[in-house]
């Protein structure tokens, strides 16, 4: 009885674990955090040479505010 209840403890904790664990976004999502952050770096006056690395950090703030993994590159 002992190690039917530890097995329903250790499924329950695994799929715990599982739904909280960040999901890749959807494309529409991805894209909408990307033009939000063309826009934050225009108003910001990013440098081209920074941009890229700009956008990067911002996509994936926006990214992790709304649940999602982060993206390695745009």
């Amino acid at each position: 009885m002992k190690v039917m209840s530890f097995l329903i403890v250790a499924l329950f904790s695994l799929n715990a674990l599982a739904i909280n664990e960040p999901k890749d976004a959807p494309k529409d999502v991805l894209d909408e955090a990307i033009e939000l952050c063309k826009r934050y770096a225009s108003e910001d006056q990013i440098n081209p040479e920074e941009l890229e690395v700009y956008l990067l950090d911002c996509v994936n703030s926006e990214l992790e505010t709304q649940g999602y993994k982060p993206v390695e590159k745009i």
